[in-house]
């Protein structure tokens, strides 16, 4: 995994809660892989991107330049969030879902 590219100097990395480093958009606390989804998942156009999270244009198009660089990288972030978030009654009993 590249921790820095510098083709896209709007994208750092902070660690996830998983531990693992997650891509994020500087300044914003948000994360790339969200971003992503809501372009690849929802269909959402990047106006609509930047408007629902408060973002300027430019900073969602460098997110999605660098999802469909790292594409790989982002798509393995969104299924060990998913893994994890179906996981979590098993892990967590009683903390998110009544046993």
């Amino acid at each position: 995994m590249i921790l820095a590219d510098p083709r896209f100097p709007q994208i750092t990395y902070r660690k996830g809660a998983a531990g693992a480093p997650v891509a994020m958009l500087r300044g914003s606390g948000t994360r790339v892989r969200t971003l992503w989804a809501a372009r690849t998942s929802w269909n959402w156009s990047p106006q609509e991107i930047a408007r629902e999270y408060g973002l300027r244009p430019e900073q969602v198009e460098e997110a999605l330049s660098f999802g469909n660089v790292h594409q790989t990288e982002i798509e393995a972030d969104l299924a060990l969030e998913e893994e994890l978030a179906r996981r979590a009654p098993v892990l967590f009993p009683g903390k998110y879902c009544r046993v």
